[in-house]
């Protein structure tokens, strides 16, 4: 029977789209400072913190939620 399958996950399962991660640290006033190897380096001006974000299609979202509360601004 398929219903007893089990289907294993596929590679894309708990991630977030480059580009959508760029959306989200655009709005929050995030900017690019130049790119890297295989990383590119973003900095919040408010905070003056900068750190590296992948050049891959696809990030995970445990990196991508660290990377977002590493350059969210204090308030």
């Amino acid at each position: 029977m398929l219903t007893s399958c089990k289907i294993p996950k596929t590679k894309t399962d708990n991630c977030l789209k480059r580009t959508k991660l760029l959306k989200i640290l655009n709005q929050m006033g995030v900017v690019f400072v130049r790119h890297g190897k295989k990383h590119d380096i973003y900095k919040q001006p408010a905070t003056k913190i900068e750190t590296t974000i992948p050049r891959h299609d696809e990030i995970k979202e445990f990196t991508a939620k660290s990377i977002i509360k590493t350059l969210s601004p204090v308030e």
